[in-house]
């Protein structure tokens, strides 16, 4: 969002709209999305991309977690997982075994220096696929207070 659309936008108006957005079910909090697109296609942008992130998956249940990455590559995996923090990372790791485990983190050594474009693109491919299992209920945050 540029700044001339930010200033519009006030810090402290989003971060309540994130608050009250995050304690609808999925299907009223996406009827006002739409009402919002409608009025002001940038808030209602800005509110989508700061309701769930990638660094929220380390949220998901251990279970939910699992069975979600399951369904990505691990080419993909490790290429988002780039950047993450050691911590980020381990928690990610953890739903896999040892040998699995092992294998990802030789993978992402073995990858080398990624561009960043490429690795923001891996993560918004599975953000895509996170929200749709979040929506269905198949990915569950475990800590979902600390989520806005």
């Amino acid at each position: 969002m540029s700044n001339a659309k930010k200033s519009k936008v006030s810090e402290f108006g989003v971060t309540h709209a994130l608050e009250a957005l995050a304690g609808l079910d999925p299907e009223h909090r996406d009827n006002l999305l739409k009402q919002i697109a409608a009025t002001d296609p940038d808030v209602a942008e800005e509110l989508e991309r700061r309701m769930f992130q990638f660094e929220d998956l380390a949220f998901a249940s251990s279970l939910s977690l699992s069975n979600f990455l399951k369904e990505i590559s691990d080419q993909k995996l490790c290429l988002a997982l780039r950047g993450m923090s050691e911590d980020y990372q381990s928690k990610i790791f953890s739903v896999f075994s040892s040998r699995k485990k092992k294998m990802l983190k030789d993978e992402m050594q073995m990858m080398g220096p990624q561009a960043l474009s490429k690795v923001k693109e891996a993560r918004a491919e599975i953000m895509g696929k996170a929200k749709a299992w979040l929506d269905d209920g198949k990915l569950v945050l475990e800590n979902s207070e600390q989520m806005v």
